[in-house]
């Protein structure tokens, strides 16, 4: 049996993640829209969110892939 559990976020900050420098937000209560162009970070954020919320990354084996060097 699976349990699912709901997560929600009252703010979002993201600090060197893949291609994201900086983003901090006050997320809306019930629906929030990511909207971009290809290759701006939709589905970094995305994958930012996983990461916080089950520890584990869905595009990667390791975490230390997702942090930004230098």
């Amino acid at each position: 049996m699976t349990v699912t559990r709901r997560v929600a976020f009252e703010r979002v900050m993201v600090r060197s993640f893949r291609n994201l420098a900086s983003i901090d937000f006050p997320p809306a209560g019930r629906l929030n829209v990511i909207a971009g162009d290809n290759g701006q970070g939709k589905t970094n954020l995305i994958e930012a969110l996983y990461v916080a919320s089950t520890s584990r990354t869905f595009r990667s084996d390791k975490l230390r892939d997702v942090i930004q060097e230098g």
